[in-house]
């Protein structure tokens, strides 16, 4: 079978394009498990900011596609005029589906626009794996911290160079618009939580779902978490920029346990203290990070993540929307005890009190609680974690993982 996949990473060719990448971890691990377990025909179809022809790797066909708002001249453009390229780039990706002529297309996320592609292509069947939902992120984008607060804190040089938050917020309402109508003539939905399930009633009414769960970096699964009892408690997080991301529930509840006299050290991996959604936080709620124990660790390769979450007591989520986010399934891989916010799709990965601990979005006191409880309570915390590693080495599994997707792929090759 013939399997030609849209992605919004060059996945397992990014070392022959440009060197190693940190993150895009989980679409180059499914490519490396498809090649390894199945005897597919893959080829991978991406967008890039030059001109590259195809090529070929370990039996892997790759067709890069330019995008002119990945370019420079393009992304100025793109930012002046709040545009998103769409027809533009519609030939270029049909005319891949018409070189390698495959028997299913799959299209990973909808955050571009891949998916348009099926106004066009009519006798070939389309899968489109579902990662987030730019609708309803947009609308819990301000969960945290109001628009107002974000407008009032941006600088003259963010403000004129549109690189705040709010634009981002206006250029994710855009995207979002076009996220619809992929979603609307889409037939085929993968998925993997029944918050996505639930969205796909909506805005794909009619379509069929199947479940296929995500494989985790390799790495992941070669490691274990057992750190013992001792000295100050250690909390990670691993986030990103974005609003809805909820670094302020860091702040306000590092405060509370600072309050409480609780000795600890909360490490947050993937922001840094120069990162504007830091600083306009921190203003916010007149504070500064280092004050209250907060570490910022940059972007880590997942050697650099391993370690500091084997050194790590608990795995803190605190973003306001969700579908699965891949930093709780990872510590989740290691046996870690995970507390995260009862948002999207997180109560597909955590049962509450059995593989982890849930909280409600927003409720800093109650993630200061829940914190403090396992903390006290080694034999809970260690109760959770093994569960949490049993669930995850289930749920991640590689082969059934594979087996999913190829299932998947044979009930829509059957169907043309």
């Amino acid at each position: 079978m013939r399997i030609l996949w849209f992605t919004n990473t060059p996945s397992l060719a990014s070392d022959y394009l440009r060197g190693n990448e940190v993150g895009g971890g989980w679409i180059s691990s499914l490519e490396e498990a498809v090649l390894k377990y199945t005897t597919l025909k893959l080829a991978v179809s991406f967008f890039t900011d030059t001109y590259v022809g195809s090529f070929r790797l370990d039996n892997v066909h790759y067709y890069p596609v330019c995008n002119v708002s990945k370019q420079k001249l393009g992304r100025r453009v793109d930012r002046l005029f709040n545009t998103i390229y769409l027809e533009r780039d519609l030939q270029s990706l049909i005319k891949v589906v018409k070189q390698f002529n495959p028997d299913v297309i799959h299209i990973h996320g909808t955050e571009q626009h891949y998916g348009l592609i099926q106004k066009y292509i009519k006798d070939i069947p389309v899968i489109i794996s579902v990662q987030g939902n730019l609708t309803v992120y947009s609308e819990k984008y301000f969960s945290g911290i109001s628009k107002k607060v974000f407008i009032r804190h941006i600088s003259l040089y963010n403000f004129l160079t549109q690189q705040n938050p709010v634009f981002q917020y206006y250029r994710m309402k855009k995207r979002a618009k076009n996220e619809q109508e992929i979603l609307k003539i889409t037939k085929n939905i993968a998925g993997r939580t029944n918050w996505d399930r639930s969205i796909a009633r909506i805005f794909s009414p009619g379509g069929s779902y199947h479940v296929v769960n995500e494989i985790m970096r390799p790495a992941f699964y070669k490691k274990a978490w057992g750190k013992k009892r001792g000295g100050k408690l250690i909390l990670m997080t691993t986030t990103s920029s974005p609003a809805y991301k909820g670094f302020e529930v860091i702040l306000k509840t590092a405060i509370i346990l600072k309050q409480l006299g609780l000795p600890f050290e909360w490490r947050v991996a993937g922001l840094s203290p120069h990162t504007k959604n830091v600083k306009i936080a921190e203003k916010w709620l007149k504070v500064k990070s280092d004050k209250i124990s907060i570490n910022f660790l940059g972007t880590l390769d997942s050697d650099k993540l391993i370690n500091n979450l084997l050194q790590s007591d608990i795995y803190i989520q605190v973003s306001h929307i969700e579908n699965s986010p891949n930093s709780v399934c990872e510590a989740m891989l290691l046996g870690m005890p995970v507390i995260a916010s009862a948002v999207g799709g997180t109560a597909s990965l955590i049962e509450d009190g059995e593989n982890g601990m849930l909280y409600q979005d927003g409720e800093c006191y109650s993630l200061a609680g829940t914190i403090v409880k396992l903390h006290e309570d080694n034999n809970l915390c260690q109760s959770i974690a093994k569960s949490a590693y049993e669930a995850s080495h289930k749920r991640h599994d590689p082969q059934k993982v594979v087996k999913e997707l190829t299932d998947a792929y044979t009930v829509l090759a059957k169907q043309y």
